[in-house]
């Protein structure tokens, strides 16, 4: 039993291990930035082609000032196609979380382009009464301040319409009962603000301690009444 062993030792000899290798993944990994085709083949980006008429073509098949348009764009697209499709085209956000939102996801060469932006929003009053935590409606006043600053970088803008409803928390029944200080709190961002058509809807008048206090409005104020409707409260 023992030589028998030993034989099959002799004709087994014990495996060396194979150094280990390095763990490969089983996908290759994904490129953020997709590779782009040139398009020299394509007469349309060729030297011969008038940079106008290419501009022509892009404003007549990005450009639709009926429907909003949200785009997140490759990092190495056509720039000049980019640009057309944010100077052309009409965006709409809602509160201050949609517009920081919009402004997170867009190139800051391409948000200077932006010619043409509504914003639609809603305060409940005193202010201090939100602590943020709950979400559009009603805004908040720290995300509105940021939304803002958002807003100065808009360098191309032309067109800018703010829709903005104020309620009292206690009294949704009268619109007017909105306290002086957080009608000038929510304002004053605004009042910092430039654009050639520049106007502020709201559902009250202005009071004049308001303005006398705001100085010089930098927009149009415009008033539209309206009825508190419970379901703007709870969200949309």
């Amino acid at each position: 039993m023992g030589n028998t062993a030993s034989a099959r030792r002799r004709r087994h000899p014990p495996r060396r291990r194979e150094p280990s290798k390095p763990h490969q993944p089983t996908d290759p990994p994904i490129l953020q930035t997709p590779h782009r085709n040139p398009q020299t083949a394509c007469p349309m980006f060729g030297p011969r082609f008038p940079l106008e008429l290419r501009l022509l073509i892009y404003e007549a098949v990005f450009s639709d000032p009926k429907r909003l348009m949200h785009v997140i764009p490759f990092i190495d697209g056509y720039v000049e196609s980019l640009d057309v499709l944010y100077a052309t085209n009409r965006f709409s956000v809602q509160a201050s979380f949609g517009l920081r939102a919009f402004h997170s996801v867009t190139p800051a060469s391409q948000w200077a382009r932006i010619r043409h932006l509504e914003i639609s929003t809603l305060f409940l009053m005193p202010l201090n009464i939100w602590s943020g935590k709950r979400g559009f409606p009603p805004e908040h006043l720290q995300t509105w301040t940021l939304a803002c600053e958002a807003l100065k970088k808009l360098r191309g803008i032309r067109y800018l319409f703010v829709e903005m409803l104020v309620w009292d928390l206690f009294d949704r029944v009268n619109a007017s009962a909105v306290d002086d200080d957080s009608l000038v709190t929510i304002l004053q961002p605004l009042n910092g603000l430039e654009a050639p058509h520049f106007v502020v809807e709201m559902n009250i008048a202005i009071p004049k301690s308001v303005l006398a206090r705001l100085g010089k409005l930098a927009f149009v104020s415009l008033v539209k009444t309206r009825r508190y409707v419970r379901q703007l409260d709870t969200g949309l």
